[in-house]
């Protein structure tokens, strides 16, 4: 059952990002990275899943390098969603801090062939933070605009929900992990989490109705 939940949850990052391809041109910039980031997703983890199940070597190395490209193109959609320059200074900061970040870690303390779980949690906490720092902005610009009814705002709050969860996921397993108990209830919890999430992805590509650019 595990299995076939990890298929659906590939699955389901692969359609998102062909439905991204899809609808490439009709996006703004911002939706065009998260278009990026869908692929990349789709390949890095199609790419583990390969080097797990048929040549069935380490596939942890390769996540050291996904989560800093992966976060560098959730900052470059915050950049693209922004129009403010203390934001976007504050937006690349951020991703300059999470690669010096990852790097020493990844060199330092979880090698390059553990699982770079500490640059995940981080990872995850900055993405929460990050999408904090969206809604505060968009409440400055325009306060009594229907946010519902914009993309960027649903966006946002899917990437809000999802790794805020995903940061007591990864916590949790790190901490079993630690004392060697079974973590199968919380990995297929994740895992059923995290295809909602490309699923929402989906949709919101599918729907995606662009608002014009908010200007302070």
């Amino acid at each position: 059952m595990s299995l076939a939940i990890f298929f659906t949850y590939l699955a389901s990052i692969v359609c998102a990002a062909i439905v991204g391809i899809g609808r490439f041109k009709y996006l703004s910039i911002p939706f065009r990275f998260l278009v990026a980031l869908l692929i990349t997703t789709a390949v890095s983890e199609s790419f583990t899943t390969y080097l797990s199940f048929v040549l069935h070597v380490n596939n942890r190395p390769v996540y050291h390098f996904y989560l800093i490209i992966a976060f560098w193109l959730y900052c470059f959609i915050y950049f693209h969603l922004v129009n403010n320059a203390r934001s976007r200074l504050l937006i690349l900061l951020m991703a300059i801090c999470f690669t010096i970040f990852s790097v020493i870690d990844s060199l330092f303390f979880q090698k390059i062939q553990d699982f770079p779980s500490n640059n995940l949690i981080v990872c995850n906490v900055m993405l929460v933070a990050l999408s904090l720092l969206y809604f505060k902005y968009l409440i400055d610009i325009n306060p009594f605009e229907a946010l519902k009814k914009n993309s960027r705002y649903l966006l946002n709050t899917g990437i809000l929900i999802y790794f805020t969860l995903e940061i007591f996921i990864w916590g949790i397993l790190d901490y079993l992990e630690k004392v060697n108990k079974y973590n199968g209830p919380v990995i297929i919890f994740g895992l059923l989490l995290s295809i909602l999430y490309y699923s929402f992805l989906s949709i919101i590509i599918l729907r995606v109705k662009e608002t014009p650019v908010l200007k302070k």
